[in-house]
């Protein structure tokens, strides 16, 4: 029979198994309170499922995958306000500001890739929250990088480069752009690189910008490309010129499109389409 100590403290349980049942509010609480808290959560790798996302810069949200717990915080201050759906907490943190606050996360989590960075830009470009942003997640790859943007399009195309590469790219302006020369430029070396899933939306894609990808999944806006074009498109993909496309969309404003015209010379063995509105989603059959 193991013997029972009759001192309270040392009956206590164990330290990672306390930590490992707390919520996940309180678990970054407790590694916020000091170094060897914080030293404490990394060492029992408390986060190793995490699915860690950031959404503009002061809002930090992750899931851990399992238990499908999920809080998000967000700082402005000094002060953190973190909830999930049972509670809302907040308490300070003067020892941080922005950019020592998502590094500590990041520290504490350790994320082998970011799964979600949503880069929402509605008031002017900051150029040195910019930087410090990619200065901090310069050696972390992005799963998900969205880009949304309101003002001048030069810095929407430095966002986006400057953090790639990331395995689905969504770039989507607030409303419809017409791009310069040099903007037209910058943005077909960014449909050069590698995705797994590319989606524009608010920038007309011409039958050229197609041809440049290089992904297995392509979601496009675009008043320019016209029935002819998309015919041209899929006649090119069916005959075997993008063997890495699985599938591509294509929207515009209003259903304009004439399926005599993009279907003709096609086998309808060889595709598979559906349409919602003025979205069509073409789909290749293996």
């Amino acid at each position: 029979m193991v013997a029972v100590s009759p001192f309270p403290l040392l009956r206590l349980p164990n330290l990672k198994d306390v930590l490992l049942n707390m919520g996940i509010i309180e678990q970054i609480c407790f590694s916020l309170v000091s170094n060897k808290t914080k030293d404490f959560i990394r060492m029992f790798q408390v986060f190793k499922d995490a699915n860690f996302c950031i959404e503009n810069w002061r809002l930090i949200t992750y899931t851990l995958s399992g238990n499908q717990s999920k809080a998000t915080f967000y700082f402005e201050n000094g002060l953190v306000t973190a909830y999930n759906l049972l509670q809302t907490r907040i308490f300070s943190v003067p020892q941080f500001d922005v950019r020592s606050f998502l590094n500590h996360f990041l520290s504490i989590i350790s994320p082998s890739n970011i799964d979600l960075f949503h880069f929402p830009v509605y008031n002017e470009f900051d150029e040195a929250q910019f930087k410090s942003l990619s200065e901090c997640l310069e050696s972390h790859e992005i799963y998900n990088l969205h880009v949304y943007w309101k003002f001048e399009m030069d810095p929407f195309f430095k966002v986006i480069n400057a953090f790639l590469p990331t395995k689905h790219l969504k770039i989507h302006p607030t409303f419809h752009r017409t791009l310069t020369s040099f903007q037209k430029l910058s943005l077909k070396r960014i449909l050069t690189q590698k995705f797994q899933i590319l989606s524009i939306f608010q920038i007309d894609i011409s039958l050229d910008d197609l041809l440049l990808t290089n992904c297995s999944r392509i979601h496009c806006f675009s008043e320019i490309l016209s029935n002819n074009d998309i015919n041209l498109f899929l006649k090119f993909w069916m005959g075997g010129l993008k063997p890495e496309l699985e599938t591509f969309l294509v929207q515009r404003h209003e259903d304009t499109f004439n399926f005599d015209i993009i279907l003709e010379g096609i086998s309808q063995e060889s595709l598979f389409r559906e349409q919602d509105g003025a979205t069509i989603h073409f789909t290749k059959i293996s």
